[in-house]
């Protein structure tokens, strides 16, 4: 499946990779489908970072906003898509409070390019990056609650085998609940490695800076 207008594919409308600059080229308005049949209007650029970019997007059936990355096309190795593809899968099936809920997946040939991105929800809040930045110290109270729920996230991910790999204030967003609380949600899975005999050596490999991303799932950012 790849990008549609009124039911139709389209995807060389609305999809090109710019080799030269090793980009994707995304028009806003485009409507996106899904692995799953679901269709997605994309609606706002959220940020660009060292493996992709993020959009806010409009489910078109039920209204509600989500988030949606994509892999810049010089980051999609062989070896990265069958991760990705691999890591999606895994996360899709995760419902843990303190994890991004990772709702569908898109996959698609384009130009000899597979195309990979992943449709989460969107986090209305601020990064942890953020919140010390603008507002300096934390109460210790808040910081225990902010770092015991960091661990319990990490806990829901071990116990599938998932290893983040790349966990910084950045990669945490605060979110305010309806009832008035403060609950984290662990984002940003591109470098996720698995803890099992296909990862041997994994642990091994390096990324330079521009291949960690700053930016995140977040519409209030």
């Amino acid at each position: 499946m790849g990008f549609s207008e009124s039911g139709s594919n389209q995807e060389h409308a609305n999809f090109s990779f710019d080799s030269k600059k090793n980009k994707n080229e995304i028009k806003l308005g485009a409507t996106i489908v899904s692995k799953e049949g679901r269709s997605y209007k994309l609606t706002q650029l959220l940020g660009k970072g060292g493996m992709g970019e993020v959009y806010k997007a409009e489910d078109t059936d039920t209204g509600i906003e989500r988030a949606i990355k994509f892999t810049h096309p010089h980051k999609r190795t062989p070896e990265l898509i069958k991760r990705n593809k691999r890591a999606l899968d895994v996360l899709r099936d995760i419902d843990a409070s303190f994890i991004l809920k990772t709702i569908d997946i898109i996959e698609f040939e384009e130009n000899d390019e597979t195309i990979i991105g992943y449709v989460a929800d969107l986090v209305e809040g601020p990064s942890l990056a953020k919140e010390i930045k603008e507002k300096g110290k934390m109460a210790p109270e808040r910081v225990v609650q902010i770092i015991g729920q960091i661990l319990i996230g990490l806990e829901s991910l071990r116990k599938r085998g998932v290893v983040h790999r790349d966990l910084k204030p950045e990669n945490i967003a605060l979110e305010q609940l309806s009832n008035g609380e403060e609950s984290v949600k662990i984002l940003d899975f591109d470098l996720v490695g698995f803890d099992d005999a296909d990862e041997k050596g994994f642990a091994e490999e390096t990324f330079s800076k521009d291949e960690r991303d700053d930016i995140t799932m977040q519409g209030g950012r």
